[in-house]
Formats: structure tokens, C-alpha cells, sequence
């Protein structure tokens, strides 16, 4: 499955308020209302060609930024909002108080609370996740985000680029900043934290919240259980116990369930020329014939009584 946060791409939330900026005052300008602990800003090389191009999407304490610029430097003094920086194409460096980091991509940086630079080299393309500090304590300032969280990011990016879902419901938006968190903490931890295995029931019940998202976003797409559980962060044995907990059915049961209703919707719409097999192939299905005893078993009628009465 490809994500939706490849260099390859359009720009990355690009559909959520894009900001295409061309000069220093611009830019700078964009930055102070979009960071509280805005500093300075400067283009690198500002006789070269320069821009500095922004989407965001969020809410309260969560947000998301995909970011393509020429090149920049910019200075914060954040007091309580932590940034998990992630490169798509070229290099950032992060100077903290006393500490420096630099990634490319397949890498990141988590930024705690604190007075950082960060320098964005040429022909930068990256996604940014900010939410407001999620631990009491934190050893270091500057450290890298664990994959858990790296896929994290990607996911809610790549859910908000294909639906609508994620940016219109505060409350997953809610669940997904208390997530985030806690894959920021597990990765200030350490990986022999285990935290893995000692997760609370409100916690669980986040992740089957996102989860549900993440089915949602790709339900149009032969997904697996396991793409699933590494989206949200957790191993195959938390996600079962997760939505036996809290939904009584199994996540293969939850992605099924969600093409189900992707099906019904589009046979509702009483599509021209188009059969019930089209629209469930459309959605995803390949065995039809549990298909359509699935179908009738949710549903109470089969689906092609479902067509026919929205053609009628």
C-alpha cells in the first residue's frame, strides 16, 4: 500500500489550508501565527529562488504539517508543544539547549519543550506532528522517534489525505493526540520500556478508535490486520484483545464490517451501469459469495435488494 506522504506525491495535506509563500516577510509572518514560541525565521540562501510551502490540519493540541521548502532556519522557544519531525526528501538538523541532532529520511526527530533551532536543508520535503507536551519528565531534549511512532505519523497523514473522516471528528482527533503521546513516551523511554504490554483500558480503547480511522481511510483497499496493528502501534495480540474489549469482534470482523457499509452506500447511491459485483470489487471484496451472506447478515436484505430499491 502506498502512503500518502511520498515525495512522489502532491504535497501531502494539501487539501487543508496551503500556504504558498515566496518571501522572508511571508514566511515569517506564517510562523508567528502558527507556532507560539516563534523566534526568527530566515530563508538560507534568499538570493536563490525561495519558498516555503505549508498545509496543516488539526485541532487543540494536535496538529499535522507537511512542509516543502528551498530551505530554511527558523527559531523557537516552545514551552510546552513537543514536535516529531519526519523528512521525506532531504536533511533537518535540530540545536537545542545542549544537544544537536540531524536526520534524513527513514529517520526523525522528536523535539521536547525547550529553545531549539531547526535548519531545513534545500529541496526539503517533511511532515511535522506537534501536540502539547505529553510527559511530565523528559531526560533529553532532542531524541528519535521509535518506528511505532514514525508509522504513527504517516498514517494520520495518509488518513487525512484519502477521507474526510479523521479532520471532521474532534473526538478521533482527540483519541489521536492521546496516542501520539504515548508513542512520544514510549520512545523517550526506550524501547525496553514495556510499555507495550502494560497499556490501560482508556488507552486500548484510543487505539481502536484509531484504528477505526485507519480502516475508514483504506477501506477501498485489500488491507491487512497486520498493516493495522503497525499503524497504530501496537502488536497483533494488543489489537485483538483491544477490540474484543471494546467493540466484541476482531479487527478482521472491523475492516470487513467497514466495506460492508462502503458497499451499501454506493449501492444507495443507485450507481448507473454498474452491477453489485463492480461496486464490491470497487470496495475491495474478493470472495463475493461470502460477500453477499455477510452483506445480508448486517444488513437484512441481500445487496442486490439494496440496488434495487435505491433504483426504484
Amino acid at each position: 500500500m502506498k502512503s500518502a506522504i511520498g515525495p512522489d506525491r502532491r504535497q501531502s495535506l494539501s487539501r487543508y489550508s496551503l500556504k504558498r509563500l515566496t518571501s522572508q516577510d511571508e514566511a515569517r509572518h506564517h510562523c508567528e501565527t502558527v507556532f507560539r514560541g516563534f523566534r526568527d525565521f530566515r530563508f538560507i540562501d534568499p538570493a536563490a529562488a525561495t519558498y516555503l510551502h505549508s498545509a496543516s490540519v488539526g485541532a487543540g493540541t494536535f496538529r499535522l504539517v507537511s512542509v516543502h521548502s528551498c530551505g530554511h532556519e527558523i527559531a523557537l522557544r516552545e514551552t510546552q508543544t513537543c514536535g516529531i519531525l519526519v523528512p521525506l526528501r532531504g536533511k533537518i538538523k535540530v540545536q537545542g539547549d545542549n544537544q544537536e541532532l540531524e536526520a534524513g529520511p527513514g529517520e526523525g526527530i522528536i523535539a521536547m519543550p525547550g529553545q531549539r533551532t531547526t535548519r531545513l536543508g534545500p529541496g526539503y520535503v517533511g511532515i511535522a506532528a506537534f501536540v502539547d507536551e505529553p510527559a511530565s519528565r523528559f531526560d533529553r531534549q532532542l531524541t528519535r522517534p521509535s518506528p511505532q511512532l514514525r508509522s504513527f505519523i504517516g498514517y494520520c497523514v495518509d488518513a487525512c489525505d484519502t477521507s474526510n473522516y479523521l479532520a471532521a471528528n474532534h473526538s478521533t482527533l482527540s483519541s489521536m493526540a492521546g496516542l501520539l503521546g504515548e508513542l512520544v513516551a514510549q520512545s523517550l523511554a526506550g524501547p525496553d520500556s514495556g510499555a507495550q504490554e502494560t497499556r490501560t483500558t482508556g488507552t486500548l480503547e484510543r487505539h481502536v478508535v484509531a484504528a477505526e480511522a485507519w480502516i475508514e481511510a483504506h477501506s477501498r483497499e485489500i488491507c491487512s490486520v497486520s498493516e493495522l496493528a503497525a499503524a497504530v502501534g501496537l502488536n497483533l495480540r494488543s489489537l485483538q484483545v483491544a477490540f474484543r474489549r471494546h467493540r466484541g469482534y476482531s479487527p478482521r470482523q472491523a475492516i470487513e464490517r467497514m466495506r460492508l457499509e462502503r458497499v451499501r452506500n454506493d449501492l444507495l447511491a443507485g450507481p448507473e451501469g454498474r452491477s453489485v459485483t463492480s461496486v464490491a470489487m470497487e470496495n475491495g471484496v474478493l470472495h463475493l459469495g461470502r460477500f453477499a451472506a455477510n452483506y445480508r447478515q448486517l444488513f437484512g436484505e441481500s445487496p442486490s435488494d439494496t440496488l434495487k430499491r435505491s433504483r426504484n
